[in-house]
């Protein structure tokens, strides 16, 4: 995923918030809540990649 990509999913996702707390809708809540568990998902997997590469960079 690009930076681009990443930015993108974020103000996807801040819209989606936006419009729940504007509207209170259940829909818009299941929207908002899907995109963060995505942007979570996302920089979880950066966090572990990155661990990863610190842990590998220090075994010798």
């Amino acid at each position: 995923m690009t930076t681009g990509e990443f930015a993108d999913k974020v103000s996807a996702m801040r819209e989606a918030q936006q419009e729940y707390f504007k509207y209170r809708t259940n829909e818009a809540l299941q929207r908002s809540k899907q995109l963060e568990k995505e942007v979570d998902s996302i920089l979880e997997t950066r966090k572990k990649r990155s661990e990863n590469t610190v842990q590998q960079g220090t075994l010798f």
